[in-house]
């Protein structure tokens, strides 16, 4: 088989989910669509938009942000 075999084949979610996973409404996930920014998707049959829960979750990853954290470059950055 392929790179996905049968067990690996990622989910693929619509906007309703996708929107609701992450907390957004629907027009903000066309909207970062249209100005080519926010989560990768995949576009099936010329319209079907979906996409990857893979690529969602990576995404959130990537986007958290640590308060703890933040407060420790913060209080570097004032010493400097």
């Amino acid at each position: 088989m392929g790179p996905f075999e049968k067990t690996q084949q990622p989910e693929l979610w619509d906007e309703k989910r996708t929107a609701a996973f992450c907390g957004c409404s629907v027009s903000t996930l066309q909207k970062d669509r249209h100005f080519s920014r926010g989560l990768p998707y995949v576009k099936l049959g010329g319209r079907l938009v979906r996409y990857m829960s893979v690529d969602v979750i990576d995404y959130c990853r990537m986007h958290r942000i640590d308060p703890g954290q933040q407060k420790a470059i913060l209080a570097k950055q004032r010493m400097e």
